[in-house]
């Protein structure tokens, strides 16, 4: 894998992908179109923004929320510039969305209503 990080070009990556479906013996190939929140693009760290942010606009407008923040790291380094899978898994276990309030706030109701909100679709398959 250090291989496939150190390598970022576009052309290598589709024949990495390439050459996994064929190892894997599969006849069916498409492309994953993924949409939904209006973001400008929708690769994975674009998407995963756009969902916090969502979310702590939204956040700030129940009541008695005094401020929200997150943590949010760049997953994609961890895992393509550094290559440490521990680090990223160790990240996931981290709160996504912190809530400070009056009143109780349900943050993962929040982020459940914003990712329910991105639709996938596979063409060509």
């Amino acid at each position: 894998m250090k291989n496939y990080a150190s390598r970022s070009g576009l052309i290598y990556k589709a024949v990495l992908h390439e050459s996994l479906f064929t190892a894997m013996g599969t006849r069916h190939k498409g492309i994953l179109r993924t949409f939904g929140l209006g973001s400008k693009t929708s690769g994975t760290m674009t998407l995963t923004l756009e969902v916090i942010r969502s979310s702590m606009n939204a956040a700030l407008q129940e009541e008695g929320v005094l401020y929200c923040s997150s943590h949010l790291d760049f997953f994609e380094r961890m895992i393509f510039k550094e290559n440490d899978l521990d680090k990223f898994f160790t990240q996931l276990l981290r709160s996504a969305l912190i809530i400070s309030s009056l009143k109780d706030v349900d943050p993962d109701a929040i982020l459940k209503r914003y990712l329910s909100r991105i639709l996938c679709q596979i063409d060509g398959a």
